[in-house]
């Protein structure tokens, strides 16, 4: 298996899932579903993106996060 860490952190009343590729040598590909209203943070400008609710994967550089906010 490939190890991830998944954390839920809120600021206020803004909520969010982190989503931590523990593997520092290789990347992972991460699967999942969102409810709507669920969006995603771009790691490179930390702006807020809408998502598709239907099945998705996204890639997660080794070491790096993967952001969802919600409210």
């Amino acid at each position: 298996t490939k190890p991830a860490l998944v954390s839920y952190m809120s600021i206020g009343s803004k909520k969010y899932i982190l989503v931590q590729n523990k593997n520092i040598y290789e990347p992972i590909s991460f699967n999942y579903k969102v409810n709507s209203g669920v969006n995603i943070i771009d790691r490179n400008t930390g702006k807020t993106k809408s998502i598709s609710t239907k099945n998705q994967s996204q890639p997660i550089p080794p070491g790096d996060i993967l952001i969802f906010a919600y409210k």
